[in-house]
């Protein structure tokens, strides 16, 4: 019986994928502690996915989860975000959840890296639709 290694490339993505699931975990769980209520995870749209989607008082906040290996990354990690693509989410999530649209709306990043506390940036960005 021979067993197909798999190639570098499916392990090192695979590898980055339980990185970014284990940093939204962590991150819910950090938003929680600052007294948010979780209303979505992993919403997927046609446009993309915002990885949180939380609420406290009247502040809805659409939350890209970061998560770098060291500390060094996070400046590169905040470009990396795709903020065209968690509009245009943003705005089919509002769509869908009409009741919201009232509320405050905000655009947040947490950047997450071992050895450190994460890192909350409030409204990171405009909507830019």
């Amino acid at each position: 019986m021979t067993m197909r290694l798999r190639p570098k490339k499916q392990l090192k993505r695979q590898k980055a994928e339980n990185l970014g699931k284990t940093g939204e975990f962590l991150a819910s769980i950090f938003l929680r502690l600052k007294f948010y209520s979780i209303l979505a995870k992993n919403y997927k749209t046609p446009f993309g996915e915002i990885d949180l989607i939380v609420k406290r008082g009247n502040i809805i906040a659409f939350v890209e989860v970061k998560t770098r290996n060291n500390k060094a990354q996070i400046g590169d990690a905040l470009l990396a975000v795709n903020k065209y693509r968690i509009s245009r989410a943003a705005n089919h999530y509002l769509m869908n959840n009409a009741s919201f649209v009232k509320n405050h709306l905000r655009f947040d990043v947490i950047f997450l890296a071992p050895k450190s506390f994460p890192l909350h940036l409030m409204g990171a960005f405009e909507n830019v639709e």
